[in-house]
């Protein structure tokens, strides 16, 4: 008996050591994924607007989609837009402004694919959805400033017009420039987190809130854009990175 009690001593301690260290190995898978899903999708987004001789937007689901309007007659609009109010901060959509054929001058809007969402446990950095003036924008260093925003149908195709936090490629897979000559690289910072939703007791969402945890975490890496080729990779501020 005393045999016995030592050894469930000894794996009660080992367990004890290692849940940490589990813990924080499927945090690292977590974020590894969804670094990829990212690096993935632009990667996509960038392809088709080269095939295609368009531009591509990378839509992101603002914070305040629950203002927005949408065609509640329309089932798929309506239902669209009802998921996305408990999506903000982790979930984005390809948006095409036109396919080949298209006549020019008449633009075939489309989305490409269903609405992406971030593996559970990540969210995009809030400051990315930080509402500020053009004037502020275009003045702004490109690797802490917001992400741009512009009017597109909005949660479908044929949607209202809604104006939403975006990047685009353009035909050539550059990055659209918005606030001089030539493309400037653009950063998508993430991070762990979570999105806390209230819903009334008719289940209807009253408010959300997102949490970073630990505070300031999306800060410890971020997807580069290159601006010119519209190629992008992980990075990690300098002070973190590995010499």
């Amino acid at each position: 008996m005393l045999e016995l009690l030592v050894v469930l001593a000894i794996i009660g301690i080992l367990a004890a050591i290692g849940l940490p260290a589990i813990k924080g190995l499927r945090q690292s898978n977590v974020m590894a994924s969804a670094s990829q899903q990212l690096l993935s999708d632009l990667a996509l987004a960038r392809q088709t607007a080269i095939r295609e001789r368009t531009t591509v937007h990378v839509i992101f689901v603002p914070p305040d989609v629950s203002t927005m309007g949408y065609k509640s007659a329309d089932f798929r609009d309506s239902k669209t837009w009802t998921n996305l109010l408990t999506h903000p901060y982790t979930t984005y959509a390809l948006f095409a402004e036109r396919t080949v054929g298209d006549q020019p001058g008449q633009p075939h809007y489309r989305y490409l694919g269903p609405w992406r969402t971030l593996p559970e446990g990540v969210v995009i950095d809030p400051d990315e959805f930080s509402p500020v003036t053009k004037a502020v924008w275009d003045n702004s260093d490109p690797s802490i400033r917001p992400f741009h925003t512009n009017a597109f149908p909005f949660p479908t195709a044929n949607g209202f017009s809604n104006s939403v936090p975006h990047l685009a490629f353009d035909s050539k897979g550059a990055l659209l420039s918005y606030s001089s000559v030539f493309p400037e690289d653009d950063y998508i910072h993430f991070g762990r987190g979570a999105v806390l939703v209230q819903r009334a007791v008719s289940g209807s969402v009253l408010e959300f809130d997102v949490r970073v945890s630990p505070k300031g975490n999306t800060t410890n890496q971020y997807i580069r854009i290159d601006g010119l080729t519209g190629r992008a990779r992980i990075e990690r501020p300098p002070d973190q990175e590995i010499q």
